[in-house]
């Protein structure tokens, strides 16, 4: 399937009317919002493709966190915060997280993490915008190309990025829900789990070039 019948196929299965089809990705911003936990719909939009249950089960743990609930104005998903968990475990994921994003940059040459260590937690507050550092723009920077590498242009699930990214306006948010599709091109399991499980408390995560240290924020819902 190409990626023009893949996205009239969306279009028709959320039952959104339109004069023209669907043929650009950005006509899918938005798209997961018209869906929630345990849609059936969902195998109707991935079906015939190989990652469909892992991809449909990631759709479906987002939707379990966030219970509905969408950040204003712009109808971003937005977890449920409960409970933190005990800031020790908090660390681990944070260091997790910088493993993971050192193991994906690891032949990259501006990758950060071969300068420093980035070893210490500090955990700032609550912020309604966590700030962003030049180390963060690295990152993201190098993560983005190194994705963009492995992407299978020609295969139509590709084609949701954007739909990904409106989830929550979040690109590493977008990179967990969609790497069932890298996967086996990148040759890492699951890099962006210790994100999710920061993000599903509400814990945004910054990379500080002064003194370097991870910097915990607690998002204002």
């Amino acid at each position: 399937m190409d990626q023009s019948d893949f996205f009239e196929r969306c279009r028709q299965i959320v039952g959104y009317e339109s004069d023209q089809p669907w043929t650009e990705a950005s006509n899918l911003l938005g798209f997961f919002a018209a869906f929630e936990v345990g849609d059936v719909r969902l195998a109707q939009v991935f079906a015939g493709f190989p990652e469909a249950p892992a991809l449909i089960n990631r759709l479906n743990q987002l939707y379990g966190v966030c219970g509905g609930r969408r950040s204003q104005p712009f109808g971003y998903f937005s977890p449920n915060q409960g409970e933190l968990a005990a800031p020790e475990r908090l660390r681990c994921l944070a260091l997790m997280h910088c493993q993971s994003m050192n193991a994906l940059l690891v032949k990259e040459e501006d990758n950060p993490f071969n300068t420093h260590a980035y070893d210490v937690v500090r955990f700032v507050g609550r912020l309604s915008e966590p700030p962003q550092t030049d180390v963060d723009t690295l990152v993201y920077d190098g993560v983005s190309d190194v994705l963009i590498e492995h992407a299978r242009h020609d295969y139509a699930l590709f084609g949701l990025d954007d739909a990904y990214y409106s989830l929550a306006n979040d690109y590493d948010l977008a990179y967990w829900a969609s790497w069932p599709l890298y996967r086996a091109s990148v040759g890492l399991d699951d890099p962006f789990e210790a994100f999710f499980q920061l993000w599903r408390q509400g814990i945004s995560v910054s990379f500080n070039d002064e003194q370097p240290h991870i910097e915990l924020y607690q998002l204002v819902p």
